[in-house]
């Protein structure tokens, strides 16, 4: 997690991506997150050397989610 009090970001990996959209949602109830939402995510599947291919490699997605700005949450 990188950021200041007005505006946040927080990146990961995950291996089962179909969940990520619950963990964003469960980060509303941290006290660290209260009054925050977000506003984009992005998200990428890691790139495997050629042979060295796993089921878990092909499904592990980087992410990285960021905040509104306060002030525009206010508006």
């Amino acid at each position: 997690m990188t950021g200041d009090a007005a505006q946040i970001s927080l990146s990961g990996g995950v291996l089962e991506p179909e969940l990520l959209p619950v963990y964003i949602k469960r980060l509303a109830n941290e006290q660290a997150m209260q009054g925050k939402s977000f506003s984009a995510l992005q998200m990428q599947q890691t790139k495997t050397e050629p042979g060295k291919e796993s089921k878990t490699a092909a499904r592990y997605v980087e992410f990285t989610i960021y905040s509104t700005p306060d002030a525009e949450v206010k508006k």
